[in-house]
C-alpha cells in the first residue's frame, strides 16, 4: 500500500488549488501549535518554480503533478500545491522572509539554549516548507511519524548548503541540517530527543518576584542536605546535579546545571551541562564550582532510579 493512502483526501481526483491553499493558511494561522510540516530555514532567499516542484514530485513521489503558483497574502511567499491523481496532499511554500515574525525573533532566540538554534533563528532570511494539507484533523504526536516520513522525501530535495536548520512547527522541534539532516530525512525518522536534546533545550526567563519559583528555591535550599547525604552514601552512582547561580562579565545572572563531581566544604563541583547565554559564564563541558548558598535547584536518582528534587524545574515545566 502506498504511503500516502494514510492521508485523508477531500473528494476524489484532482483537488482544487483554492481549497488546498485555504487549508495551508488555516494551519499557519494556528501558530501556537503550528502546521504539520518540515520547514527549512535558509541563509538565502529560496528561488523555486512550479517546474522545480513538478520535477521533485516525479523524483520523490513518483507522480506527474500539476503545480501552479498561488501568492500568499503578505506578497513575500508563494504556495505551490502538488496536485494530481495519486498525488499526496502536499503544498510547497517558498518565502522571502523569516519564518518567525521580525518582532519575535529575539524573544524566540533568547528562549533557545543551544547557540546553533539561536543563530538559525536570528540569521535565516527565507524558508521553504513542505506542508501536509487537507487533513481531517491534526494527528497526535504518536501518529505523526508516517506523515513526517513522506514529507521528508520531498524536503530532502530542498536541502542544500544554505539551509541553516530544519524545524517541525507542529512539535516545536529543531534538528540539524547538513549531512546529519540529510541522513535523518532519508531515514524518515525525524524526532530523536536523545540526539537533539541540546538543540531543543528551552531557556526560561523568571522574574525576581516570581512567588512560586522563589518558594521552590527556598524548598531546594532547605532540603539540600538530602542531596549531600545521597552523595555521601552513593557518590556518582546517584547521578546528582545541582543548578547554581552564576554572574556573567557584564553582571547578568544566569542559572546553570552542573553534573556533580565532588562536594568540597561549602562548594559543589561539577561539569556544566548547559550552553551559557552570556559572556563570562562557564561554558558547557567545563568544570565549575558553586557555593551552597547559590544552589537554586538539585536532583538525583534514588536507589529505585526515581528522580528526587527538581523543585524549580517542575514549576517551570508545568507552565510550558
Amino acid at each position: 500500500m502506498d504511503a500516502w493512502l494514510i492521508w485523508v483526501l477531500v473528494g476524489a481526483g484532482v483537488v482544487l488549488a483554492g481549497a488546498v491553499i485555504w487549508l495551508v493558511l488555516r494551519w499557519r494561522a494556528g501558530r501556537s501549535s503550528g502546521p504539520l510540516s518540515i520547514v527549512l530555514l535558509r541563509r538565502t532567499v529560496p528561488r523555486i518554480t512550479p517546474a522545480d516542484v513538478r520535477g521533485i514530485a516525479r523524483r520523490a513521489l513518483g507522480v506527474e503533478a500539476q503545480v501552479s503558483e498561488i501568492p500568499m497574502p503578505d506578497g513575500q511567499a508563494v504556495a505551490m500545491p502538488i496536485l494530481g491523481e495519486g498525488a499526496p496532499p502536499i503544498a510547497i511554500i517558498s518565502a522571502a522572509r523569516r519564518y518567525i515574525e521580525d518582532d519575535e525573533v529575539e524573544t524566540v532566540a533568547h528562549g533557545c539554549e543551544d547557540p546553533r538554534t539561536r543563530s538559525a533563528v536570528r540569521e535565516h532570511v527565507g524558508w521553504v516548507s513542505v506542508d501536509a494539507v487537507l487533513l481531517d484533523r491534526m494527528p497526535p504526536p504518536s501518529e505523526r511519524a508516517p506523515y513526517y516520513a513522506l514529507l521528508a522525501r520531498v524536503a530532502l530535495e530542498f536541502l542544500d548548503d544554505d539551509v541553516l536548520m530544519l524545524y517541525l512547527p507542529a512539535d516545536g522541534y529543531f534538528l540539524e541540517a547538513g549531512e546529519s539532516g540529510r541522513e535523518r530525512l532519508r531515514s524518515g525518522r525525524l524526532i530523536d530527543p536523545d540526539n537533539d536534546g541540546s538543540l531543543n533545550a528551552p531557556v526560561y526567563t523568571v522574574q525576581p518576584d516570581d512567588g512560586k519559583v522563589n518558594a521552590a528555591i527556598k524548598k531546594a535550599q532547605q532540603r539540600l542536605p538530602e542531596l549531600v547525604s545521597a552523595w555521601e552514601r552513593r557518590g556518582a552512582e546517584c547521578q546528582a546535579m545541582v543548578k547554581g547561580r552564576f554572574t556573567g562579565s557584564n553582571g547578568e545572572v544566569e542559572y546553570m546545571w552542573l553534573v556533580l563531581k565532588d562536594i568540597t566544604g561549602t562548594h559543589f563541583v561539577g561539569e556544566v551541562g548547559n550552553e551559557p547565554l552570556h559572556p563570562g559564564v562557564p561554558g558547557r563541558g567545563s568544570t565549575a564550582r558553586v557555593k551552597s548558598d547559590d544552589v537554586v535547584d538539585w536532583a538525583y536518582a534514588d536507589e529505585r532510579g526515581e528522580p528526587q528534587g527538581l523543585f524549580v524545574e517542575n514549576v517551570l515545566r508545568n507552565r510550558h
